[in-house]
């Protein structure tokens, strides 16, 4: 065998690559038992495409609307409501209030009937100190739900504040966050 066949056939070995159609399509010629021409085998990976794209989005589409509806109605995904501090009464003092207000679209379920207004759904941070939260009063009615526009009073255990800018976030049931900032002349 002369050298540049030699050359010529070590070249194709080494460098001889498959494509990833014409991988498919020889071991889906190969499960079929019959052998397709460059054209047929152009329409066959097409068809192929086309019916694993529309079973993915068969199957996907309502799968993820399904998943994201789950996660939607256990309050793990976004929140149903948003709340607003209103204000923040008794900075320094021992009578320290926290009053949000809620501003919808949706209801806030304040705890259990075993537990109404439980204090432990709630946690405030002002600054970057945790306060407790040892009271939780509705301010209109008392049904253990703040409806939209209702305001509600936290009372906090009383901790010493300091700072000209104080950030105050409170974080509620169903994953409800609200946040204020306090400038202290």
């Amino acid at each position: 065998m002369p050298k540049e066949a030699r050359f010529r056939d070590s070249v194709k070995y080494f460098y001889f690559r498959k494509t990833i159609a014409e991988r498919l399509f020889s071991s889906f010629n190969d499960f079929l038992m019959i052998e397709m021409s460059g054209a047929s085998k152009a329409a066959l990976l097409v068809t192929i495409l086309i019916i694993s794209t529309l079973l993915a989005l068969l199957f996907l589409t309502p799968s993820s609307a399904w998943i994201s509806g789950s996660l939607e109605r256990l309050n793990l995904v976004g929140s149903r409501t948003s709340l607003e501090i209103v204000a923040v009464t008794g900075l320094g003092t021992d009578s320290l209030y926290v009053y949000v207000r809620n501003l919808g679209p949706g209801s806030l379920s304040l705890g259990s009937s075993a537990k109404q207004r439980d204090p432990t759904l709630w946690q405030v941070f002002i600054g970057e100190k945790q306060f407790k939260v040892m009271e939780v009063q509705e301010l209109e009615k008392e049904d253990n739900v703040l409806d939209v526009d209702e305001l509600l009073r936290l009372k906090l255990e009383g901790q010493e504040i300091s700072g000209s800018k104080i950030r105050v976030k409170v974080y509620g049931p169903g994953a409800t966050v609200a946040e204020f900032l306090i400038n202290k002349p």
